[in-house]
C-alpha cells in the first residue's frame, strides 16, 4: 500500500545534497519532452527534398515526489516548455536520411515546498539527430527508422538553482516504426536508449547516471481522411544516479498514459495535434499529474 510522508525513507545526508537531488529530478522531468518522446505518426517521413518545421507548446504539472515506493508530499513544480523542431529529408545514395534539430525553450517554476526557488527561463539543451529510413512501404502503411542523436549542454545551468540546462551531454538512439492494421487502424512502436554524460558542477558532487530505456506504443484510428485519434503508453526504466561515486538507489520505473488527436488541414501541408497524458505510476522521481501538449507542423 502506498504510504504518504513528508520526508523520504532514507534522508539524504545534507540539505545541500537533498536540494541538489530535488533540482536534478526536476531538470530531468522538465527535459523529458526535449529529446526523443515520440508521437503517433512520427515514423513517417516526408519525401526527400522536403523540409518540416514544428512548434510544440508543452505544459506539465510535476508532483508529488515518489521516493522508494513512498509519496513525499510538498515538492512540486510546473514546466512550460516550447520546442522548435527543424527537419529536412534527403538521400545518401539509396538511403533516405532526415537530419533534424530540436531547440527547447521555456520556464520551470517550483511550487509547494519548492515555491521559494527562483524560477528558470531561457533556452535549454539543443539536440541534433538524424533518422535513417530502413523500411518505407506505402501500401501496407509500414515504415521503420533508426535515429541516433546528441543533446548538447547548451542551456544555462546553476548549481542549487532551477535550470533548463543539465550541464551534461546526452546520447540517444531510437528505433521506431509503424504498420497498418486493416483499413482504419495503425500501430506505432518506439524503443529508445539514452546515455548520459557526467555533470561535474553538481553541488552534491559529480553526478553520473546509468542509461534510460524508454518503450512507447500507440494505437491509432482514422476518424476521417486526415484525422486520427490515438491511445498510447510510455514506459521508462533505469537511469539510477550516483553522486561523487555513491549510488543513490533511485532507478526509475514510470508508466504514462497518453491520448492523442491530429488533423491535417485542407492544404495538405499543415498538421495540428494535441496530446494529453499523465503518469499512472512512478517509482523514484516527480510524478507528472498532467501533461498537455499542442503541436503544429508545416511541410515546405
Amino acid at each position: 500500500m502506498t504510504q504518504s510522508t513528508r520526508l523520504p525513507i532514507r534522508p539524504l545526508p545534507s540539505a545541500a545534497v537533498q536540494l541538489s537531488a530535488l533540482i536534478g529530478g526536476l531538470a530531468l522531468a522538465a527535459s523529458s519532452a526535449q529529446a526523443l518522446e515520440a508521437h503517433p505518426g512520427d515514423a513517417v517521413a516526408p519525401p526527400p527534398g522536403m523540409g518540416l518545421v514544428g512548434l510544440y507548446a508543452i505544459h506539465t504539472d510535476l508532483g508529488p515526489l515518489r521516493v522508494q515506493g513512498q509519496t513525499v508530499e510538498g515538492p512540486k513544480a510546473r514546466a512550460d516548455v516550447g520546442l522548435l523542431r527543424l527537419f529536412y529529408a534527403t538521400r545518401l545514395g539509396n538511403v533516405q536520411i532526415n537530419p533534424q534539430m530540436v531547440i527547447p525553450f521555456g520556464r520551470v517554476a517550483g511550487q509547494g515546498t519548492l515555491a521559494g526557488l527562483e524560477s528558470a527561463s531561457g533556452i535549454g539543451d539543443v539536440s541534433l539527430l538524424a533518422s535513417v529510413m530502413l523500411v518505407q512501404d506505402a501500401a501496407s502503411r509500414s515504415s521503420v527508422y533508426l535515429m541516433p542523436g546528441v543533446t548538447f549542454k547548451t542551456g544555462a545551468y546553476e548549481p542549487l538553482k532551477l535550470s533548463l540546462g543539465e550541464n551534461r551531454n546526452k546520447f540517444v538512439l531510437q528505433l521506431g516504426g509503424q504498420t497498418g492494421l486493416g483499413k482504419d487502424w495503425i500501430v506505432d512502436g518506439y524503443l529508445d536508449l539514452t546515455a548520459y554524460g557526467d555533470n561535474d558542477r553538481n553541488a552534491a558532487g559529480a553526478l553520473s547516471q546509468k542509461p534510460l530505456l524508454t518503450l512507447q506504443s500507440f494505437l491509432r484510428y482514422a476518424l476521417a481522411p486526415g484525422s486520427e485519434l490515438a491511445f498510447g503508453l510510455r514506459h521508462f526504466t533505469g537511469a539510477e544516479t550516483s553522486l561523487a561515486g555513491v549510488a543513490q538507489h533511485d532507478g526509475q520505473s514510470r508508466t504514462s498514459f497518453l491520448l492523442n488527436g491530429s488533423h491535417w488541414l485542407s492544404d495538405g501541408k499543415t498538421q495540428l495535434m494535441f496530446n494529453w497524458g499523465r503518469d499512472l505510476n512512478t517509482e523514484n522521481g516527480f510524478k507528472a499529474t498532467s501533461n498537455f501538449e499542442l503541436r503544429a507542423i508545416r511541410l515546405f
